[in-house]
């Protein structure tokens, strides 16, 4: 099944969304999101519980207890967000797409973990939730410098539907999607169906929505880091950091030894 015309506006930005089903509709779409001109697509995972693991507060988290349930890539190019039902196609189906293009992923370990534990190679993240963590650390001399520039704008704004009244005291200092995009797009974003039944189906429409959303909020606030990156002479330091997140990930995975009295 691939439903065509659904619709989502964010700002002023209006996206058309597939959620696809079937082989016979994934085939031509993945055709077209290795064919696109475009070098790098947004992507975002929604994960669903493993059987046995349907009561486990950790399911949904840790790849050895969860799988990918829907796997979301937006095409800048196009403008098209794919949500493909990776609970009814065979995730390896997606291998081409990786290897043809690179991803941008919000805290990309995340979604970099399942993918690899599902046998996927040839992996080439990118990591807006990294990006946003070197460019603050690069704009402000310290945390306490961006508190207090941070409550200078919250009080001068109070009211006003400003980003920052979007969000509590915590989440503006975090670096979730949700505040990343409060502050560089000025979109409030709701994440209520993060935690949604991502395990069984039928999907609602509520949800197809919110998996696109993320895919391209994903790739807009990249785009603007990217440049903000650049500005402030950060790409090498960055690309280190992006490199440590195959072994890290690969850690995560597989274990490693550690010498805990050595390291208490």
């Amino acid at each position: 099944m691939e439903q065509a015309g659904l619709k989502i506006s964010i700002g002023d930005k209006e996206l058309k969304c597939f959620y696809i089903t079937e082989e016979s509709a994934a085939t031509p779409a993945i055709k077209r999101l290795c064919e696109s001109p475009a070098k790098t697509h947004g992507c975002d995972t929604e994960t669903g519980r493993k059987k046995g693991f349907e009561n486990d507060p950790v399911a949904g988290l840790d790849p050895y207890r969860s799988f990918v349930s829907l796997l979301q890539f937006y095409d800048p190019a196009t403008s098209v967000c794919y949500m493909f039902d990776t609970k009814r196609l065979p995730i390896k189906m997606f291998q081409p797409v990786f290897t043809a293009k690179r991803v941008i992923c919000h805290n990309a370990l995340f979604d970099l973990q399942h993918m690899m534990h599902a046998g996927l190679t040839d992996l080439k993240f990118d990591d807006s939730m990294m990006l946003y963590s070197a460019v603050r650390a690069a704009e402000y001399a310290s945390l306490e410098e961006e508190e207090a520039q941070l409550e200078q704008e919250w009080e001068a704004h109070e009211g006003e539907g400003q980003a920052l009244d979007w969000l509590n005291k915590g989440e503006r200092y975090g670096a979730s999607l949700r505040t990343v995009v409060a502050k560089l797009l000025g979109i409030r974003v709701d994440k209520e169906l993060q935690t949604s039944d991502w395990t069984n189906r039928p999907l609602s429409r509520e949800q197809i929505l919110y998996a696109a959303q993320d895919s391209w909020t994903t790739w807009e606030v990249g785009r603007i880091l990217f440049e903000r990156a650049k500005n402030n002479n950060l790409a090498k330091v960055y690309a280190l950091n992006r490199e440590a997140l195959h072994p890290v990930a690969h850690m995560i995975l597989n274990g490693c030894e550690i010498d805990a009295a050595a390291h208490r």
